[in-house]
């Protein structure tokens, strides 16, 4: 039996992304980096930067553009289980970068702002396709003994 409330977050997910898709070809954008770090359960996107095809950062007022982004929130109902409610609010497209990147984040590194955490980078190309640069800190332990 398939999952409703999956099915329609990968509609909303595949929606923010061809905006962001649309919005990157209609100003020879080459490709987003959203560059993140989490530690101690709690993770963020410090960074988002649009480039162009020889790899030259290109004017962060792009990112103050405006937007509309499909937000959604999991609702729990004793009648219907989990639903998932969208909305679609006018944000920037430093905001549709940010929510772009995050799925393709969790899906493959859910655990990356646990404990030590990790940082990297979520790379996003005009053709569709995408990278995750993730690096894991952990922590070593080494135990000696000793008699006296």
């Amino acid at each position: 039996m398939s999952d409703p409330v999956a099915s329609q977050r990968k509609e909303v997910i595949e929606k923010n992304k061809a905006a962001l898709l649309e919005f990157m070809k209609a100003n020879n954008i080459h490709k987003t980096v959203a560059r993140f770090d989490g530690s101690g359960d709690s993770g963020q996107i410090e960074e988002v930067n649009l480039y162009s095809e020889k790899e030259e950062v290109l004017d962060s007022d792009l990112l103050d553009s405006p937007a509309d982004v499909i937000m959604t929130r999991q609702i729990w109902s004793p009648e219907t289980k989990w639903v998932l409610h969208t909305e679609v609010t006018k944000l920037t497209i430093r905001d549709l970068v940010e929510e772009t990147a995050w799925h393709p984040l969790e899906s493959r590194f859910g655990d990356w702002e646990i404990n030590e955490g990790s940082y990297g980078e979520v790379i996003i190309y005009a053709d569709g396709k995408g990278e995750i640069e993730c690096n894991q800190r952990i922590v070593e332990i080494e135990q000696e003994y000793a008699e006296f």
